[in-house]
């Protein structure tokens, strides 16, 4: 039976860490021994895996790269609890979790890439290349949620092919099986049928794009006045005041609705008439998989793997990031092609039905640790 630990810096709402949820839901418990340890904080999807019977230990410390001591006192936790596969997530338990995964003599390490770094262009960031670049050293494979994400860290990274393997996210289906009444949800926030309702779900962050799709959606509101745009996820204080001026000078502040952190996703999503991703910049946003699953159609901006799971004007809608116009025009478009807007969903469905199945992604994953577990003992055998 093998022994595994998972890394984060914390467990609060987001792709990566919904992923992980996803991968103990879906684990093969008899031949895996699975602890899930957290840097810095616990949160939501922490205490969605500890219901599922896992332990989930948090070191309470800051899992900023500079702090040094968490490192140490991961170190101390896995010299005391012997694993044979470490695998971390997101830069920060890439950084503690692979240094300390070394010393202690672990002896399989796997980190997890879920974006392209693109805050690594600047010069506060340069020494995060150098770093990854460095800790790739001592790590036997990079999984990458998307084929682009991948190609794009290995040139910017300089780190070798054989490094990184792609390994494409997955959904929960069961949790869309009991969904909701649509009328039921809109009466919740305060809507009826009456209203066009376009739903965006990311968290509030300058990277997701949401200043622009308030501004397209101002041009959307003068056209269809029944109009209405909720915007879900997590609240950067700093990035909501300013998204809120926006409301606020575009006088949109009965028609935005800003719903925070939900769980109710898959409620959500089934009372929406259309789903738009704005990001600026992508791995491969679960968001959007979980709108096709749901048969919303689907417009986003063409970054990071986006294109990967959707091919224009076939399942979904791809336009460019940071263009308001552009992005105004393809909502225009659907609101007033209903057939094109079915057709679309109907063929996204279909897509993700079958390539984001959670087996797939276990099955794949679960080859990678006895490829490379063999390997190790192998060459353990050998000498």
């Amino acid at each position: 039976m093998s022994k595994i630990l998972y890394i984060h810096p914390t467990l609060e709402t987001g792709g990566a860490e919904e992923i992980r949820f996803l991968t103990l839901k879906y684990a093969t418990r008899d031949k895996q021994n699975i602890k899930v340890l957290c840097i810095q904080k616990k949160g939501a999807v922490a205490e969605k895996i500890e219901n599922l019977g896992y332990e989930v230990i948090c070191l309470d410390k800051s899992s900023k790269p500079y702090d040094l001591l968490a490192t140490f006192k991961l170190f101390m936790y896995l010299i005391k609890n012997k694993f044979d596969i470490v695998q971390t997530s997101l830069f920060e338990a890439n950084f503690h979790g692979r240094i300390a995964a070394k010393l202690a003599g672990v002896p399989v390490i796997i980190s997890e890439e879920h974006s392209e770094h693109y805050q690594y262009n600047s010069f506060k960031f340069k020494a995060h290349i150098y770093l990854d670049k460095f800790l790739s050293m001592f790590t036997d494979k990079i999984i990458c949620c998307s084929e682009k994400m991948m190609y794009s860290i290995s040139k910017k990274e300089n780190i070798s092919m054989n490094k990184l393997i792609p390994i494409v996210n997955a959904i929960d289906f069961k949790k869309f099986e009991n969904v909701k009444n649509r009328t039921f949800v809109r009466k919740s926030i305060n809507l009826d049928n009456s209203n066009i309702l376009i739903g965006n779900i990311a968290s509030l962050s300058p990277r997701k794009g949401q200043d622009c799709l308030i501004r397209a959606f101002s041009k959307i509101h003068r056209i269809f006045p029944s109009s209405k745009l909720v915007i879900v996820g997590r609240e950067h204080i700093k990035t909501k005041d300013k998204l809120c001026d926006i409301v606020c000078e575009l006088r949109l502040a009965d028609d935005v609705i800003f719903l925070g952190e939900r769980q109710d996703i898959p409620d959500l999503l089934n009372a929406m008439d259309i789903f738009v991703l704005s990001s600026v910049h992508e791995g491969l946003p679960l968001s959007i998989v979980e709108a096709m699953y749901m048969g919303v159609p689907v417009i986003s901006t063409d970054t990071g793997g986006v294109s990967e799971i959707i091919s224009n004007g076939v399942n979904g809608i791809l336009v460019s990031p940071g263009d308001p116009d552009s992005l105004s025009d393809a909502i225009a478009d659907l609101l007033n092609n209903s057939e094109k807007s079915r057709l679309l969903a109907k063929s996204a469905k279909d897509i993700v039905s079958s390539k984001f199945d959670p087996n797939i992604y276990i099955n794949k994953l679960n080859s990678l640790y006895e490829e490379i577990l063999k390997k190790k003992r192998g060459k353990l055998c050998a000498a």
